[in-house]
């Protein structure tokens, strides 16, 4: 048994993929010189990749998920006020003052859901490439 150089789990000796994180191993070539795999030389360039560098492309895969998710649930959360004011009455498209309340109570659950997508986005972007 030897470990994996990625994860550092308990694998077998003549494994050539980590069956716990994915990783391709390194392969002896005829020279006797270590070998990366496409995939595992991919990989390897990404965990090269700076702090900061990772902290951008985490901050900006978080923005992007941010701002879809930001539309999503503002768009839904609309949908269900319309839904529930409806039977009450109120027709958002004659009060203008029902249809900016449903817009601002809409904003806030938008900006909530994204804040908590983008946190998430985040920490598994740097998470998974550290």
């Amino acid at each position: 048994m030897k470990k994996c150089i990625y994860c550092n789990e308990q694998i077998q000796d003549s494994a050539q993929k980590c069956r716990f994180c994915g990783e391709w191993l390194e392969q002896q070539n005829e020279a006797g010189e270590a070998s990366l795999k496409k995939e595992g030389a991919v990989s390897e360039n990404l965990r090269k990749v700076s702090g900061a560098g990772k902290k951008i492309f985490g901050i900006f895969a978080g923005l992007i998920v941010f701002v879809i998710s930001f539309f999503i649930a503002k768009a839904v959360i609309a949908f269900i006020l319309t839904l529930i004011l409806i039977p009450m009455g109120i027709h958002i498209s004659e009060s203008a003052r029902a249809y900016q309340n449903v817009q601002a109570i809409a904003n806030i659950f938008g900006f909530i859901a994204g804040v908590y997508l983008f946190s998430r986005a985040y920490s598994l972007i740097i998470r998974k490439r550290n």
